[in-house]
């Protein structure tokens, strides 16, 4: 069964129910220039009253290795999604949390990078989100249906693929059906505004994930 990720939490009431609905994890982002950042000190709040079932993911774009141990220790999150596309091999390594690194697939993106970061990190998860020039994640653009098949099937043969990009309760079980990722990662597209989730649209798209 697909795993699911519910990302861009910014309220108690929405990290609640998206427990309540199934979600596998959460995401939290503390990058600050983000429609949906959440300081470090309001997602320990949260964080501390979750389901220990929960996997609880610090979105992270320019932040240094310490920075991000710093982080993650004063929030207990589990696991740190890098973003960083200039973070050394080095940098990765000196990073506590295990590590999800996030590629996002543009006019640039190259299969064979994702396996040389496996084999130089140990790094076994992978989050690919759509391109997009200004914005890291959130954008609602969609990957290529060709291509996430490619990649999926590419990166599940030494490690674990998360897709996100424009998913939301009317195309993602289509998607998972057709190419049967680890996981799946969804925030704008189960928004009532910015930062805030539509429950309903919320329910829906965990039940129709994890029924495909």
């Amino acid at each position: 069964m697909v795993k699911v990720k519910i990302c861009g939490i910014t309220n108690l009431d929405d990290a609640i129910y998206a427990c309540d609905c199934g979600a596998d994890a959460l995401g939290f982002n503390f990058y600050e220039r983000s429609l949906r950042y959440i300081s470090p000190r309001k997602a320990r709040k949260i964080i501390d009253q979750l389901p220990a079932f929960v996997q609880t993911v610090g979105i992270f774009v320019e932040d240094t290795a310490q920075e991000i141990n710093d982080i993650c220790e004063e929030t207990g999150i589990t696991l740190a999604q890098a973003h960083d596309e200039r973070m050394r091999v080095k940098d990765l390594l000196k990073i506590k949390p295990r590590v999800m690194k996030t590629f996002r697939v543009g006019p640039d993106f190259k299969l064979p990078d994702v396996k040389w970061y496996f084999e130089r990190t140990g790094i076994n998860t992978f989050l690919f989100d759509a391109f997009h020039e200004k914005m890291q994640g959130g954008t609602g653009k969609q990957i290529k249906a060709e291509q996430v098949k490619q990649i999926v099937d590419g990166v599940s043969k030494y490690a674990s693929a998360v897709i996100a990009g424009g998913l939301n309760e009317k195309n993602v079980a289509g998607i998972v059906k057709a190419v049967r990722p680890y996981g799946i990662d969804v925030a704008s597209g189960i928004e009532s505004a910015i930062g805030k989730k539509d429950h309903r649209k919320m329910k829906h798209f965990i039940e129709r994930a994890k029924t495909a």
